[in-house]
């Protein structure tokens, strides 16, 4: 599995799917079609890149403390567990690693890079 570590192959394989998409799933083989198909493989991972862009700029972090909290008010158990026991979770921002936030930020960027470029070469000709 070390191959999926190279982002370029990643990207490659992205492409390839989309082509497959476009072959099984087309009703004719046009040009828009095939951008039209790259576009839901572009979008998935362009939505999945800005979810995690806000999670990472520790949006859910505030709410998900201020929920533990809340929840910690109303428990029956000691105080002093329920804060250690929340200081020792994880918040959301702390649970994506970097090098996944980056390739998906690389394969979202570039793919929908690629949908302008694809998108002016057609209607330019």
């Amino acid at each position: 599995m070390a191959f999926l570590k190279n982002k370029w192959i990643i990207l490659g394989i992205n492409l390839l799917l989309s082509f497959i998409i476009f072959l099984l799933f087309s009703p004719q083989y046009t040009f828009m079609n095939y951008i039209n198909y790259s576009f839901y493989i572009a979008a998935i991972y362009f939505f999945l890149f800005i979810f995690l862009f806000i999670v990472n700029g520790r949006f859910f972090d505030g709410l998900v403390f201020a929920t533990r909290r809340f929840l910690q008010s109303r428990s029956k158990r000691k105080q002093r567990d329920l804060l250690q026991e929340m200081n020792e979770k994880k918040l959301p921002s702390q649970l994506i690693s970097k090098a996944s936030y980056r390739l998906i930020a690389f394969q979202g960027l570039t793919l929908m890079g690629i949908q302008v470029l694809l998108l002016t070469i057609y209607y330019i000709r």
